[in-house]
């Protein structure tokens, strides 16, 4: 777990969470649906509202991981989770600047905010991403792996109380929608 301490004053924007993660799709034969997923964890110690994004690593700002370089060659769809709650919506990345493949024809974004104005209680919570690869680029039915980098940031709230944004929407792991993702 990355943690940041950032002074907060009115209005500020702080950063909690500023993380890069590769996952490698452990399952042979390789399919669509990775079999694992990237999980996050940050600290919240304010009240205030939160915004979580997130952007697939792509060739023009890859980086060695374990050896290997990584960066996306192909589209994914991504499904998050916040604290053990399933988001509403899921997510298209795309790719761009690739040696071999170029850019993604469809033009599909690299980066997307996940969660947008979400008010956290104080404490420990999660991010879970989860990946199936869509067909493209270098994707011929499977998906071996996926990696990028998640951001944290929070709104500081104004002298005196406050935080801001919104709660509800979240479904947990079983479909069922949640009020809040606390």
């Amino acid at each position: 777990m990355s943690s940041f301490s950032s002074a907060c004053g009115d209005n500020d924007m702080k950063t909690l969470l500023d993380e890069r993660k590769r996952v490698s799709c452990a399952q042979v034969p390789y399919q669509q649906a990775c079999s694992n997923s990237a999980l996050f964890t940050f600290q919240v110690t304010d009240p205030g509202a939160v915004t979580i994004s997130y952007r697939v690593t792509t060739h023009p700002d890859r980086i060695f991981v374990n050896g290997r370089l990584t960066g996306h060659c192909s589209a994914i769809r991504v499904t998050p989770y916040l604290n053990g709650k399933k988001a509403p919506s899921t997510f298209d990345f795309g790719w761009v600047g690739h040696q071999s493949w170029g850019n993604d024809p469809q033009g599909r974004p690299v980066e997307h905010v996940l969660f947008s104005g979400i008010s956290l209680l104080p404490g420990t919570h999660t991010v879970k991403l989860k990946a199936v690869g869509l067909l493209g680029g270098c994707n011929t039915g499977n998906l071996s792996g996926w990696g990028g980098k998640l951001k944290v940031v929070q709104k500081c709230p104004l002298s005196g109380g406050g935080g801001g944004g919104s709660g509800g929407g979240g479904y947990d792991d079983d479909g069922n929608q949640d009020d809040d993702y606390n």
